[in-house]
């Protein structure tokens, strides 16, 4: 009996040390309203995948990634998304505002959401741009600060995005309100300093 025993422990015991393999995808999910069409998920490294979105708007699909930012699009608008291998991410969105009505759960929840944040706040830069061309220059770069440094407030509370990530969005944010459709200001950042 004793035999037995000891015979289970130790098969208990190497089952126990049995390594698990390496998960190697992400699992996206969501709810699109307002929509027929198709969403295109992309990456600077050359990841590419079309997923057909059901009538009702609902979808879930397995992505075999590596870790970073990828471009959801849909109807010609575009939101970011940040994924990891081994990440569950959901997403609900409406179909006609893709790309500032994006609301994100699961993991990196925080760094997601402010991907939405930064749309809205360039689409409302972009929706006021006339206006803001024919500012003098001291009220132009004022209105520019101060998204600059809404955006750099937002991306410093989040708590679950490393140090790099948070230079590489800084460093980005001179360009994302001074590059809009024809427009194109020459200008140095000097005042984001």
């Amino acid at each position: 009996m004793k035999k037995l025993v000891y015979c289970l422990l130790c098969i208990t015991f190497l089952w126990s040390c049995k390594k698990e393999a390496p998960v190697d995808y992400a699992i996206l999910s969501g709810t699109i309203n307002n929509t027929n069409g198709v969403l295109a998920i992309t990456s600077n490294s050359g990841f590419s995948k079309t997923i057909n979105v059901k009538d009702n708007g609902v979808f879930t699909d397995t992505l075999y990634i590596d870790n970073g930012l990828f471009t959801m699009s849909m109807n010609k608008q575009n939101i970011h998304v940040f994924l990891t291998k081994g990440s569950q991410v959901q997403f609900t969105v409406n179909g006609k505002e893709f790309g500032t009505s994006s609301v994100f759960s699961g993991n990196h929840t925080n760094f997601n959401n402010y991907h939405t944040y930064k749309a809205q706040k360039e689409e409302e830069f972009n929706k006021n741009r006339e206006e803001y061309f024919k500012l003098d220059e001291a009220a132009f770069e004022a209105i520019i600060k101060e998204n600059q440094e809404g955006l750099l407030k937002k991306i410093e509370s989040i708590s679950d995005v490393s140090e790099a990530v948070k230079t590489l969005e800084a460093s980005q944010k001179c360009g994302d309100f001074l590059f809009y459709n024809e427009y194109r200001i020459d200008t140095e950042c000097r005042f984001f300093s």
